[in-house]
This record gives structure tokens, sequence and C-alpha cells, in this order.
């Protein structure tokens, strides 16, 4: 396969995800997530993708390169998927997001209300003798009106429930090799953009016989999920720099952004990735470089409705975990000032340095970053 195709189809995969993700939950928040509205649109979503990628800028790959890295991936998908993990009881966070892929499948809404008249324990569960929750599912709500809310976040419980609806829990839990060996593509992808063709095969190759790789891919986990976005995120803005500013490199730059925030639909840690980012394009907004408005607005769009539906649907999840997820918060906040003001500074040092070269100009010291950040306003973005 050419590059062009590699490069089109994994990010097309990994704007599925995010797409989905963020259709299912806000459908699964009010219990509209049925076979008849999800299929529909899983194949709306797709279609968009396939045309949102379309000739966007690519990835070189010589044609003997490109069909080795295909082997590879496509060798990876099928061992991981015959050798996948399958328990008697399944366990761990694997089967927590199996099992919530099951509720969702079932219920068609993410928060399942219960019937404690129909249970005959309305009086057991306001004493406190019984409980609802169990592990990997929380009771919310009072005793009169309680509800079961499933751990994790969305983006697994609505991709792998395509799984369960389509052939029930044993194709669901082949779903992840696939979605780890478009991951392993990506890598090996950038690797061949950022070193050469064959130097992307062996990367793709390295990365799949890496036993945490392999493991994962067996078990239906957020972590391939989260590497496909964020992989396709940076191969799509590694991809951006140093290119001329046109409509399909914004596009490019926007889609993403628009992959890197949507991590954090599979992944609440993903929100260290996106910190990690600022600095990027705080140096991108410094020099100009026209790019930085989309992603930011990709960015900032994803992550925004990502968390949005985590505290929606996953708030007791984020509570568990607020003592390391309040620190990371914090630090991301921090980055955030400190890459704005690198920003101006940035500006301030490449105006002083076009004054001492003899450039004019006009405008202030820190308009590199506005005009980096507002360009493309009154141009189609």
């Amino acid at each position: 396969m050419t590059g062009r195709a590699l490069t089109a189809s994994a990010l097309a995969a990994g704007l599925w995800v995010v797409g989905v993700a963020s259709a299912g939950g806000v459908l699964a928040a009010v219990g509209w997530w049925t076979p008849w509205v999800a299929w529909p649109l899983a194949v709306l979503v797709a279609v968009g993708a396939a045309v949102l990628v379309r000739g966007l800028p690519a990835v070189r790959v010589a044609p003997a390169a490109g069909v080795a890295m295909v082997a590879v991936v496509l060798g990876f998908a099928v061992y991981a998927g015959v050798t996948h993990s399958e328990h008697v009881l399944p366990r761990r966070d694997a089967a927590s997001n199996l099992q919530a892929a099951v509720s969702l499948a079932t219920t068609h809404e993410r928060v399942v209300p219960v019937d404690v008249a129909a249970l005959g324990v309305g009086d057991a569960l306001a004493r406190g003798d019984v409980t609802l929750a169990s592990a990997a599912f929380y009771q919310v709500g009072s005793a009169s009106d309680p509800a079961v809310q499933p751990q994790f976040l969305m983006a697994p419980a609505v991709v792998y429930g395509f799984g369960v609806w389509a052939g029930g829990p044993s194709l669901a839990q082949l779903l992840p090799a696939v979605v780890m060996a478009l991951g392993v593509l990506l890598v090996g992808l950038l690797g061949a953009h950022l070193a050469g063709s064959w130097w992307g095969v062996a990367a793709a190759g390295l990365t799949a016989v890496l036993f945490p790789v392999l493991n994962v891919a067996r078990g239906t986990y957020s972590e391939q999920l989260a590497l496909l976005t964020l992989f396709g995120g940076l191969l799509a803005l590694t991809l951006v720099v140093g290119r001329d500013d046109d409509r399909a490199t914004r596009r490019l730059a926007l889609l993403g952004g628009v992959l890197v925030g949507g991590t954090a639909l599979a992944r609440v840690d993903a929100l260290r990735e996106v910190l990690l980012l600022l600095p990027f394009l705080a140096v991108g907004a410094a020099l100009g470089q026209r790019w930085v408005r989309p992603v930011a607005l990709g960015l900032v769009g994803s992550t925004v409705v990502a968390w949005a539906l985590a505290v929606l649907l996953s708030y007791r999840y984020l509570g568990d975990i607020h003592a390391s997820l309040l620190p990371l918060v914090a630090i991301a906040v921090v980055v955030l000032v400190g890459s704005l003001g690198g920003c101006g500074c940035g500006g301030v040092a490449v105006a002083c340095g076009g004054r001492s070269s003899g450039a004019h100009r006009t405008s202030s010291p820190g308009s590199s970053c506005s005009r980096a950040w507002g360009s493309g306003a009154g141009r189609g973005g």
C-alpha cells in the first residue's frame, strides 16, 4: 500500500474512535444508544472521517516497505487476536471495560437505574445492609432511586460494545487486537516519516514484539484506544510542521488537535499529553506559525467534550482518583500559564531579532503570537 493510503486509513480510524465515543457518550447519557442509532451513526462517522482525511499530507513510504509494514501489522493483529485473554471470570481493568460494554450494549444507557421495588431490597438498601456496588460498578443516586454507574471512561464501552452487538463478548474481545494493530501502524508511519521507510518497518516490528504492547492488545483495555488517537494526533502534527500554509495543512492541524485532545475519551490521564503539547504550541505561536490556531481549536474542543463526558458519566471514578488527578490538573494550569508567558517572551525575541536585522516591524512585540492564534480568522480557518 502507498504511504498516502496507510496514513489516511490510520488517521481516519482515530477520528472514528473520537467521533463515535463522543456521540455514544451523549446518547448513552439519555438512554438512546441503541443498535438502530449506533450502527448508522458509526457508518456516518466513518464516511465523515474518510472525507476529512482525503487529500491531506501523508507519509512517504516506499512500496516494498509499505507492504512489509502492512504484513507486520496484520501479523500482529492475527497473533494478538488468536491468543487474546479469555478468563472464566474476567479480571481487573479489561473486565471492567468488557462488562461496561456489555451493560451499555444491553441497557443502551451509561448509568443504569435500578428498580428497588422489583428487587424487594428498598429498606435493606436504605439501611446499608445490601449494596448495588460491585467491582468496577458504583452505586449512585439515593436509596429510593438508585442507579449503577460503570467505572472508567466511555470510549472502551462504546467501541467494544459494537463487538458485543455483532457477536457477543467473544467477538468484542477480538477488537482490542485490531485497535492496537492500528496503533502499531501509526508508530511505523511516524518512524518512516522521521527516519525513512524501512526504519518505519523496523519501528513497527519492534513495537509489535514488546510484551506490554502485546499483553494490552490481548484484553479489552483502554490503552490501545488512547494510543490510536494519540499517535494519530502526533503523526498529524509532525506532518504539519514545516509545510506551507494551505487549506489541507490547516485541516490536518485541526484533526491533529482533535485526536490528541480526544484521547481523554479513553484515558483520563491523557491530560499529560495535552499539557506536553502546550509548550510546543507556544513556540509555534511565538514563531508566527499559522497552524497553531487550528491545532489549538481542535485540542481545546475535543478536550472539553471528553472532560464534560467524564464529569457527567464517570464522576465517581474521578472522585476515587482525585488524589492523583488534582495535581495533574494543577500542573496543566502551570504549564498553560508558562506557555502563554513563554509565547509573549518569544514574540519579544522575534521582534528584537527582526529589528536587529533591519526588518521593518510596526506591530507590538508579542504580535507574532496573536497573529499565529488569530490567523485564518477570515480565511476559512
